[in-house]
């Protein structure tokens, strides 16, 4: 396994981001990119190489668009999605990542069609550019999200997030989960948190502060097979450059 830094949630600016994350020792980075802006092809090589020279791969792209729940709001997000791919590839990244909505238990609902309809759009021009998509965990269970990987026929897989789960109570330490998608991860983010407690609405923490047992978490994974990028994510908090180089050296601990 590899430690990346997801760079957006710092929030000191792309490039600037890369370079923070070079000097907190991460292997790799992911970057945001969801097309709403295009990239010529002499700027994704540069996207590239700026990341090459600073010792580090590209783990993954986040092309976040909040979800694909809508049929009419997807006649304008699968072609942004298509470019994202397509941007991904030109940077050397293996992986697509984004939530796609809550996916419905019941395979006969009106709702769970748009949203697999989306995926096997997605998955086909994932597959087509050497890519893979990978759905994030944590709007339902994960074997719900097993059921519905089992009708995508190629090119998508799974980021799993333990904190996503945990704060949503479909996991109580993040190891729990992993077994039902464990052979579709393809890219995992590290990243803490509780649930709701009482009058506590469920929150995110610094990583090791949470619920998530990350050495169980690490070594569920790897029983599983999964030998890829753990990208570090901190979504909330004033400190994230700081909670971010922390969670880096947190990190090394397991991996």
């Amino acid at each position: 396994m590899k430690i990346g830094v997801y760079t957006h949630c710092l929030r000191i600016g792309f490039y600037e981001g890369i370079d923070a994350a070079s000097k907190m020792g991460a292997d790799g980075v992911q970057i945001f990119y969801n097309a709403e802006t295009e990239y010529s092809a002499e700027e994704t090589a540069y996207i590239r190489e700026f990341i090459k020279v600073r010792g580090m791969e590209c783990a993954a792209v986040c092309g976040q668009m909040k979800n694909f729940s809508d049929a009419e709001a997807n006649k304008e997000k699968l072609p942004r999605m298509k470019k994202v791919i397509e941007f991904a590839k030109a940077v050397g990244a293996p992986v697509v990542t984004a939530h796609v909505g809550v996916i419905p238990a019941d395979k006969s609902s009106a709702q769970y069609y748009v949203v697999k309809e989306a995926l096997d759009y997605i998955g086909a021009e994932a597959a087509k550019n050497g890519v893979t998509f990978a759905i994030e965990t944590g709007p339902e269970d994960t074997q719900t999200m097993r059921f519905c990987l089992d009708d995508i026929t190629r090119g998508v897989g799974i980021n799993y997030d333990p904190a996503n789960l945990v704060m949503r109570g479909f996991s109580a330490d993040g190891a729990d989960a992993v077994e039902p998608v464990a052979s579709a991860i393809v890219h995992v983010h590290a990243k803490d948190g509780v649930p709701a407690t009482g009058d506590e609405p469920a929150h995110e923490t610094p990583i090791g502060q949470g619920n998530v047992n990350f050495r169980a978490w690490i070594a569920a994974l790897r029983a599983g097979g999964y030998d890829g990028y753990v990208t570090v994510e901190r979504e909330q908090g004033d400190s994230r450059v700081e909670d971010c180089a922390a969670a880096v050296i947190y990190l090394r601990r397991f991996i």
